[in-house]
């Protein structure tokens, strides 16, 4: 049993391109950018409670994408 586990194709390509669920549609697509948004409004929200109690004047930097990462190398002492 432990042979044939070993055989098999574990690369996620092989097992994307097997799928039934394609990113061509419409529908994968918006299913694709509400997940992008969530996880950029996820992360922002994250980043902005932390940059607020670390005092920072400028906490909504947060929502930048560039302006957040230099806020986190500034809060990090990384400048």
């Amino acid at each position: 049993m432990i042979m044939a586990l070993l055989n098999l194709d574990w690369s996620f390509a092989y097992l994307f391109a097997q799928s039934s669920y394609s990113t061509d549609s419409v529908v994968g697509r918006v299913f694709i950018l509400i997940f992008d948004f969530a996880v950029y409004i996820f992360t922002s929200n994250c980043w902005y409670a932390i940059f607020k109690k670390l005092g920072e004047p400028n906490a909504w930097f947060a929502w930048v994408p560039i302006l957040s990462n230099w806020k986190m190398l500034k809060a990090g002492d990384q400048d």
